[in-house]
Parts: structure tokens; sequence; C-alpha cells
């Protein structure tokens, strides 16, 4: 268990960027904007599962009330970090709670406000069990951590891929007896979803410089347990940086490993993560989507809610401001312009491209609205 004090430091430096982020109005990423409606009834909530359909609306699209829940399943997942790291060092373990701050994937996971923020905490005390069934030689932990893998892929589907990548660890026969059968089962699933490449967020590499100084904790895996699911995680994340966050254990039970092989850099490293920890902050009040983009799409949906086009990644915040977008979650290949000029679903548009052939009625920043 953790002591006060170490409650009390990572309680303080998780708290920090979340203050810091509450002098933002709204809530970072544009898919946010899909579960801040389904919590204020904007949107329908059927593909979302227990509990998120009994939570979210409890939360009737409050900014405030959601940063709290954010917080909230922050701060779980770096207890849980810490505890990880206990498990290799009893005494200077607790530090990853601190060394993770060092991975800027961390912090802006947390600034968004989707469904697998939910599933963190659970993904990562199943990795606790699993690491843990090594560290005490007892396989029968395993299945704790498979129970709260399931639940971590009921919340979020990307969860399920861990099932996967931990089954190839020599040892882990629980993880074999449930992985084959699923895979066999869910294989082509597997497939499509795993790369969602053409999706800014999906792109292969993209994932690698979020992760930072985080990336040292490879010179540590020194177990069989650590290295060989680590490695496979972050090779999976290269090509997907949507699943980063799944390495985060494994790496930083490698960065608390340097309090033991060497110290004074351990230190250097400590210092370098608490200042991560307020430039972190700031960070969440530099992410997308802009102010410019928030008056844009609140100005059309106020001239016409019902005659919008709109490009693709701006849909869930058209719904957020009680519009109807033409696209929504799903890139098109098609022109945006051409869109409006032809008339898909209306003639008032919100475009970053010029339409030459359309008139300009406002501009906000980047955007132009136009009128064909």
């Amino acid at each position: 268990m953790l002591t006060r004090q170490q409650f009390a430091i990572l309680f303080v430096l998780t708290l920090l960027p979340f203050l810091i982020y509450t002098a933002r109005p709204d809530v970072m990423g544009y898919d946010s904007y899909h579960f801040l409606s389904i919590s204020a009834g904007k949107q329908t909530i059927e593909e979302v599962v227990i509990p998120l359909n009994i939570l979210l609306p409890l939360l009737d699209g409050n900014i405030i009330a959601v940063k709290v829940v954010l917080f909230m399943l922050c701060f779980s997942s770096v207890l849980i970090l810490a505890h990880i790291g206990k498990l290799y060092n009893e005494e200077t373990g607790w530090r990853a709670g601190i060394l993770i701050w060092l991975a800027a994937v961390f912090i802006f996971e947390f600034g968004k406000f989707e469904n697998d923020q939910f599933a963190y905490p659970l993904v990562f005390a199943a990795i606790y069990f699993f690491l843990r069934s090594y560290r005490d030689s007892r396989k029968c932990l395993q299945l704790p951590a498979l129970i709260l893998l399931a639940a971590a892929g009921w919340i979020w589907g990307g969860a399920s891929y861990l099932l996967v990548l931990l089954a190839i660890t020599p040892g882990a026969l629980l993880f074999h007896a449930v992985a084959i059968p699923f895979i066999m089962i869910f294989w082509q699933e597997l497939v499509i979803h795993a790369f969602g490449w053409g999706v800014l967020e999906n792109e292969p590499f993209l994932g690698i410089p979020f992760i930072g100084l985080a990336l040292l904790g490879v010179l540590n895996w020194r177990t069989k347990e650590l290295l060989v699911p680590g490695a496979a995680l972050l090779v999976f994340g290269i090509l997907n940086p949507k699943f980063v966050m799944l390495a985060i254990p494994f790496l930083v039970v490698g960065l608390a490993g340097f309090y033991k092989t060497n110290p004074l850099f351990a230190k250097g490293l400590q210092n370098i993560a608490i200042i991560c920890v307020v430039l972190a902050g700031f960070g969440l009040l530099m992410q997308p989507p802009f102010e410019y983009e928030h008056q844009a799409v609140g100005y059309v949906v106020q001239e016409g809610p019902d005659n919008i086009t709109n490009e693709w990644h701006l849909g869930h915040m058209v719904v957020w401001y009680g519009g109807v977008p033409s696209h929504q979650s799903f890139r098109t290949n098609a022109s945006y312009e051409n869109l409006c000029r032809f008339g898909l679903h209306g003639n008032l548009c919100v475009l970053y491209t010029d339409a030459e052939y359309c008139e300009e009625v406002k501009q906000f920043g980047e955007i132009t609205v136009y009128k064909c």
C-alpha cells in the first residue's frame, strides 16, 4: 500500500494539470463532443454500454462535471501504475506514478471525454494482476486479470487487443486458453479494426513522439513478462497510436527501475517529470477544437440547423450545438465544396478550404462559412 505522503504527492501532481484545464471552457478532442452530446441527451446512446449509458446522462453535458470524472479516472490510473511499480521495487516503485508524466500521451488521453478513458483504469488493473502473477509465481492471478480485461473490452473494444498481445508471453496459460478461441472467432474484426489508417489519430508512427522520455523504460525490461508483451505493444502502438497507452504500464515499470540501477539518472527523470506535469496542463489548453471552430459551428447552427454541410470531424460539434451534420465520424473522399454546391444536405457550408463557386458569408479563423 502507498503511504499517506506518497498518496498526497501523486494526488497533487495529478490535480495540477486538471486545475489548469479548468481555465478552458470546453473539452479537448473532436470526438469528445459525441459523448458530451450523449450525456446531454442530444445523441442516441444505443452504441454505449452499461455502465456508460447510466453514467453519461447523469453528467447532463456539464463540462465541469466531465472534467471531475476525467480527473478521477486519471488519478485512479496513476495509483494503479504506482502499485505496478511497487511489484518490482517495494521502496521506490511507487514513483512510477510520477514518471508517467514523462509520456505526454497519458495526459492528452485523459483530457478527452470518450469511452477509452473509462476503460483505462480497468486495463491497468488487469496488467497489475497479470504482472503480479509472475512476480508472486501465482498463475491463478491471471483470472482477475482476464475478468478486468473483459470488462474493459466491453467498454472499449481496443482493450481486446491486449488479450491477444499478453497471450504471447511464455507462461500466460490462462491467456493462451482464452486468446486462442477468441482469435479464431473474431479474427476478421481484429484485423479490420486494428488499423484505422486515414484517420489522423490512427496514422502510423504518430504516437511515438508522445511517448517522450518514457521510451527509456525499455532499457530496464529484464524479465519476460515485461519484455515480450511490452515490445509487442510498442510495435502495435507504432502501427496505430491509438493503442500506445496499452504499453504505458510496462514503460513506467522500466523507468522506475532506474532508481535501482542508476539513482542519479532516475532523480533527473523525476525532476523532468514534475516539470512535465505543469507543461501538461498548459498543453491541454492548446489542443483542438479551437475557439474559432466553436464560433463557426455555433454560427451555422444558429443560422440554419438543418442546412449544414460540414467537414467530417466537425460533425459531433454540430450535434452538440443542436444542428444536423452532413458528415459525422467518418471521412469522405468527396470534395466538400462540390457537396455544398450540389446541395447535399443543404447550402450552408463550414469549410477549411476555398470554395470559389460559393458565396463567402463569414470568416472564423481558418474556417470560412459559405453559401452555395
